[in-house]
């Protein structure tokens, strides 16, 4: 006879899905070798981080709360900061809530929530790609619910505001491409429905 378990065993007991710490203050790197003198400058990242949260439960990596990192290059070496996103699903698993889609951990709603609203928001935990578009640092997943990210804090400024609402769509592509030629970011965002849309 099988036996169900409340809570699945954690990911997080397994490696590579250890919980990271944030370290808001630049730490040194240990440089081995020499850093080519041309390399200079920042580069930020976002991956899964935490994968456990009072209660909560990620059933997938790509589910793992993200976690803003960045390494600055400079004369002086190389610096290493991180802070994790403060989204609306963090907040949520910190709370011991799934209320939002995601991909691979189910959500944990009242029945009348689930009645009124059948698919789920989508979630904001931005947490596979960081891109430039314009003077922002963006933070992206698949979802439509990007976040701006302060480049010196790293903390989230706050959402993405489209000019159109032909941008949003529910699902985007989470590494949008720039064209050079015409200076611009293209991406692709599909809408679901009787009339689904592709919108470029």
């Amino acid at each position: 006879m099988a036996t169900m378990l409340a809570h699945p065993p954690s990911i997080e007991t397994r490696a590579p899905f250890r919980r990271s710490r944030e370290c808001h203050t630049a730490v040194p790197a240990v440089v081995e070798g020499e850093v080519p003198h041309w390399l200079r400058g920042e580069l930020v990242r976002t991956c899964p981080a935490v994968f456990d949260a009072a209660g909560w439960h990620a059933r997938h990596w790509f589910d793992g709360l993200g976690m803003v990192y960045a390494f600055r290059i400079g004369e002086a070496g190389i610096g290493f900061r991180s802070r994790l996103l403060d989204s609306e699903a963090a907040r949520d698993a910190w709370q011991g809530k799934a209320r939002l889609g995601s991909f691979g951990t189910p959500t944990v709603r009242p029945l009348w929530q689930r009645l009124v609203e059948p698919v789920p928001r989508i979630t904001d935990n931005n947490n596979v790609n960081i891109a430039r578009i314009g003077q922002d640092l963006v933070a992206m997943t698949e979802g439509n619910r990007q976040l701006v990210i302060d480049d010196t804090t790293l903390a989230v400024d706050g959402p993405v505001r489209y000019a159109s609402d032909a941008l949003r769509g529910a699902i985007m592509t989470a590494h949008p491409h720039f064209d050079a030629e015409r200076n611009s970011v293209v991406n692709v965002a599909t809408a679901f429905g009787r009339k689904g849309t592709i919108s470029v």
